[in-house]
């Protein structure tokens, strides 16, 4: 059976596909992955803030919550996370998100889903950790992968620092999420 049809835009989506930015660079053009990199984020990152703005929440830039980085070990130095979570009042603690930011592993880092997350870790009311992993190719896989299993090492070792409480939630969640999660599913019978 043919999948051609596959091809054909459907008409309700047309007007949104055209809607869509221009791609950073012609197809033709040489590649220079840097150059790539900051136009792909740019654009995600400035249309995420141009429409998620409205949404921010009031209290986050008036201490009601908390967003704070920490730098983690790693095999080749460090690499960031960026945790965010409500205020705790009488020590209150929430359940955990550990996000894995898109990119396919080369392109991405923690401000592409920073609105977001300040809009989510409100309104559900959640501790989450954001990770910086280390880019392909000149981190060659599996480093980001082992990023971000260590960020989830971080996160079990320090809940208490995050206001996280490990047994409401601890999820892994976002693009390189789905691949993370099933290797920390292998990983399971791993002490943390």
């Amino acid at each position: 059976m043919s999948n051609n049809h596959l091809a054909i835009v459907d008409p309700e989506l047309a007007p949104l596909i055209a809607a869509l930015p221009t791609p950073p660079l012609p197809p033709d053009s040489p590649v220079d992955l840097k150059v790539v990199r900051a136009r792909m984020t740019a654009m995600f990152t400035n249309t995420a803030r141009a429409n998620l703005a409205p949404f921010l929440p009031p209290g986050t830039c008036r201490g009601s919550y908390h967003v704070e980085e920490y730098q983690i070990p790693n095999d080749a130095g460090q690499f960031a996370i960026r945790t965010y979570h409500p205020a705790a009042q009488d020590e209150k603690t929430f359940p955990t998100v550990v996000v894995v930011h898109g990119g396919g592993f080369m392109n991405g880092d923690l401000e592409m889903e920073d609105y977001s997350l300040k809009i989510l870790y409100v309104d559900l009311q959640l501790a989450i950790v954001n990770v910086d992993y280390r880019l392909a190719p000149e981190n060659p896989y599996p480093a980001g992968l082992n990023d971000v299993y260590q960020a989830l090492k971080w996160t079990a070792r320090n809940a208490a620092l995050i206001h996280a409480d490990l047994r409401k939630g601890f999820l892994q969640a976002l693009s390189e999420g789905l691949y993370s999660t099933a290797k920390a599913r292998v990983e399971r019978d791993r002490s943390f």
